[in-house]
């Protein structure tokens, strides 16, 4: 069954002419770059430079580049850099293949150079606007850099292709950002002031369950979010919006008012969590808040599902080496050899998401946490998570005890601790954490300063800095709806020092 929503979209496609260069030969794009534009993108890389921009031999074009990326993917222009290819930047109207803006990404987090693939074609096979994407040979002045992976940027023939309107706001999500941070805004009419933001921000944070469907159903799409929201988890996509607040884009419809998120960044895909599991960033745990938004979830994954058996995805990555097989082997044995392993585990994780995602719909949703006649219950299964730099986590014991523990870098930014998620009923609740620190320099965000407690989607606190030796760390926080899962998060914001936590922590019922 699964084979043929990709047979179905196929079929979708073909229907723009753009989109046969997709599905068609690998195409070889040469970049010729002046020797200043080259010390510009070594000295300022994310500022445009010009360049000649050639394809399959064709006539040369003036073109804007600039080096992409994030942390883990950002390369130097002298090695394999990420770039993005702005057609129109110094010639307006001008295109390739009828993308105002593209990317070719060095998928140096991904060696089968297939995921982003995959997740454009079960995103848009499951009516979820995504990018399109196909692959591309560069050559940058004298240098062969091999493979690299295409994909179209979010410019105004994308809007135009997914919506009715491309006069809307569209707004990038930016690095490990929520709706709540300043996001910058790429398009749309009017004054830059987050009036859309604004309002979606504030129809999540409405503390009356009622009240908040009906506000959220003004401003967001929500069957749409749904199914965003599905295909993120069902991918198994880690660092995307719901799980980890980043790599996605927002777009508001100039007539409805309404939000629709857009995937972006899937490189990274098939971590096997459970698929019910809630997510914790704030529009994706508002949607799921709700009781009746919770079965239309259910449902949806239980409709996608097919789409994840073998065969079907096997139906997108077979064409896509035999596209390929042809540059793949100019590289090298070595290399050749190399992709083929890594697309072999690749299929394995899949095979092993898709059983965890079966095993996971026949599971029924938790039941609220019981509490006994203290009024009391231990919170155990405390899984580490960081969101800015790179501490070292682990564990030390300490009079017997194994404890948490969370080294900083010193001067580097850091932003991470633990998250574990508890079903509560509605009614207030504390959180009782014992937590020690030791040489914390503290840094202020918008989710706190210092070492302390916060519930996703919360704002947080002035925590411990400096040294304080083993104290307990309280958080009041209620539950207005029926039953909700929580995520509870132990965490510190600070560029320097310790951070030991007692995963032996209490949740009190007041």
């Amino acid at each position: 069954m699964g084979i043929f929503w990709f047979v179905g979209l196929a079929f979708c496609l073909g229907q723009t002419p753009t989109d046969a260069f997709f599905s068609g030969p690998v195409p070889e794009i040469r970049l010729q770059l002046a020797p200043d534009a080259e010390n510009a993108l070594r000295n300022e890389p994310r500022t445009y430079v010009k360049a000649q921009f050639r394809a399959n031999g064709a006539k040369p074009v003036e073109i804007g580049i600039k080096i992409k990326g994030a942390a883990g993917s950002t390369r130097p222009y002298d090695d394999r850099p990420a770039l993005t290819l702005n057609m129109d930047k110094y010639h307006r109207g001008q295109n390739f293949q009828g993308m105002d803006k593209f990317h070719l990404n060095n998928s140096v987090q991904d060696p089968t150079y297939l995921n982003e693939l995959i997740g454009s074609t079960i995103s848009l096979a499951a009516k979820v606007p995504a990018t399109r994407v196909t692959h591309a040979r560069l050559r940058v002045n004298n240098r062969d850099l091999g493979l690299f992976v295409l994909k179209e940027g979010f410019d105004s023939g994308f809007l135009k292709r997914h919506f009715v309107d491309k006069k809307g706001s569209l707004f990038d999500g930016g690095f490990l950002q929520d709706i709540d941070a300043d996001l910058q805004r790429d398009s749309g009419p009017g004054p830059d002031d987050k009036r859309e933001l604004k309002s979606l921000l504030a129809a999540c944070r409405e503390p009356d369950p009622a009240r908040r469907k009906i506000a959220l159903e003004k401003v967001l799409d929500v069957e749409e979010m749904i199914s965003f929201i599905a295909v993120e988890q069902m991918l198994g996509h880690w660092d995307g919006y719901a799980r980890n607040r980043n790599n996605y884009r927002i777009y508001f419809h100039p007539v409805s008012k309404k939000a629709a998120f857009l995937p972006h960044g899937m490189d990274q895909l098939w971590e096997n969590f459970p698929v019910m599991e809630p997510p914790g960033a704030i529009v994706a745990s508002a949607v799921n808040s709700d009781p009746d938004w919770r079965k239309l979830y259910h449902k949806r994954v239980e409709a996608l599902l097919p789409m994840f058996e073998t065969k079907a995805i096997d139906a997108v990555i077979d064409p896509a080496l035999k596209r390929i097989k042809p540059l793949v082997d100019s590289l090298g044995k070595d290399f050749a050899n190399s992709h083929a392993e890594e697309v072999k585990g690749l299929r394995e994780r899949i095979r092993e998401r898709y059983q965890s995602m079966v095993t996971s719909l026949k599971e029924r949703d938790p039941e609220p946490l019981v509490f006994g006649p203290e009024g009391s219950e231990r919170i155990h299964g405390w899984q580490p998570q960081t969101d800015l730099g790179e501490p070292k986590i682990g564990d030390v014991e300490i009079n017997g005890q194994k404890i948490n523990s969370m080294v900083l870098v010193p001067n580097q930014p850091t932003a991470g601790g633990w998250r574990t998620t508890v079903t509560l009923a509605k009614g207030k609740y504390r959180l009782e954490v014992r937590m020690k620190t030791e040489g914390i320099v503290p840094l202020m965000d918008e989710k706190g300063s210092g070492a302390d407690l916060r519930i996703s989607g919360e704002k947080g606190r002035t925590g411990l800095a400096g040294n304080n030796d083993w104290t307990v760390r309280n958080l009041d926080f209620e539950v207005p709806e029926p039953v909700k899962n929580v995520v509870l998060i132990c965490e510190v914001h600070a560029k320097a020092g310790t951070l030991f936590m007692n995963p032996e922590a209490k949740i009190v019922k007041r």
